[in-house]
C-alpha cells in the first residue's frame, strides 16, 4: 500500500501544486483587499482576520436578510474541485493495470482515501498560514479576543475550531464526492456537492454537511438551533466513515477489466 500512496503523490503532485499556488494567490488577494478595507473604514487597532475571512454567515432571518458567504463558498468547492478527478481517472485509464499487479484491490481504494484527506490537509494548512502570517504582519496589535454581538471569545479557541471545522468538513465532502464519483462522472458527482453546499446556505436543516463549517451557525454564536462545534466534528467523522464504507463497497463491485 505504501508503494500506491507514493505513486498517487509522484502522479498528481505537479496538478495539485500549481493548483494550490494558484488559490494561494487568489487567497492572497482576497485577504489583502479585505484588510485594507477593514483598516481604511474602521480604523481598528487590530484585526480578527481569521474570523472575518472564514465565519461564514449566520441561518436566514427574514429581518436581516440573507448573507452570502462568498469567501467560504470559494474555499470549500475548490479544494472538492482540485481533487474530484483523480480517483475517477486513474481508476479508469490505469485500474486494471495496477489492480492485477496487487494483492489486495482494496488498497487501490484506501491509497486514494489517504490521498485525499493528505491534500485536504495540505490545502488548509496553506490557507491558515497565509491569513496568519498577514495578520502578524499587518495588525498593529494581534488580537487575542473576538468581539462579535456582545459575545467575548479567546481569539485560539476559536481559530482552532473554525480550522478543525473547515478540515473535517471538506474531508467529509471530498470523501462523498469520491464514493458518488464511482457511480458517476467526476462532473456529476462534483455538481451534486455544489448543490449540497449551495442548499447549505438557505436551509436551517443540519443534515447538510455545508452546515458544519460555519461557525455562526454554531453555539455560541447561534444558541436557538443547537448546533454545537462537537456534533459538527460528530457528523464530518460520521459522514467520513459512512462515505469510505460504501465507497470501498462500490468499489469492490466494479468491473477491473
Amino acid at each position: 500500500m505504501r508503494s500506491l500512496i507514493k505513486r498517487d503523490f509522484t502522479y498528481t503532485f505537479k496538478s495539485i501544486f500549481i493548483k494550490n499556488t494558484f488559490i494561494g494567490v487568489v487567497f492572497l488577494i482576497v485577504n489583502l483587499i479585505i484588510i485594507i478595507n477593514v483598516n481604511r473604514f474602521s480604523g481598528a487597532k487590530s484585526i480578527n482576520l481569521i474570523f472575518e475571512i472564514l465565519k461564514g454567515a449566520p441561518y436566514y432571518n427574514a429581518n436581516d436578510g440573507l448573507s452570502i458567504p462568498m469567501v467560504w463558498f470559494i474555499i470549500n468547492t475548490f479544494v472538492i474541485f482540485s481533487l474530484a478527478n483523480y480517483t475517477y481517472d486513474d481508476f479508469r485509464h490505469n485500474g486494471k493495470y495496477v489492480l492485477t499487479r496487487i494483492k489486495k484491490v482494496g488498497y487501490f481504494y484506501f491509497a486514494k482515501v489517504f490521498w485525499l484527506i493528505y491534500n485536504v490537509l495540505i490545502y488548509y494548512v496553506m490557507l491558515f498560514a497565509i491569513m496568519i502570517i498577514l495578520e502578524k504582519v499587518f495588525s498593529r496589535e494581534f488580537s487575542k479576543w473576538i468581539f462579535a454581538d456582545g459575545i467575548h471569545l479567546n481569539m485560539n479557541d476559536i481559530v482552532i475550531k473554525i480550522f478543525l471545522l473547515y478540515i473535517t468538513t471538506s474531508i467529509a465532502l471530498a470523501l462523498l464526492q469520491n464514493t458518488i464519483s464511482l457511480v458517476l462522472k467526476p462532473v456529476y458527482s462534483y455538481i451534486i456537492i455544489l448543490v449540497v453546499i449551495i442548499i447549505s446556505v438557505f436551509t436551517v436543516n443540519n443534515l447538510l454537511p455545508g452546515q458544519h463549517s460555519l461557525i455562526l451557525r454554531h453555539v455560541p454564536f447561534d444558541n436557538i438551533h443547537g448546533l454545537s462545534f462537537r456534533k459538527s466534528i460528530f457528523y464530518n467523522f460520521v459522514l467520513s466513515i459512512f462515505s469510505i464504507m460504501v465507497g470501498y463497497g462500490i468499489f469492490l463491485k466494479k468491473d477491473i477489466l
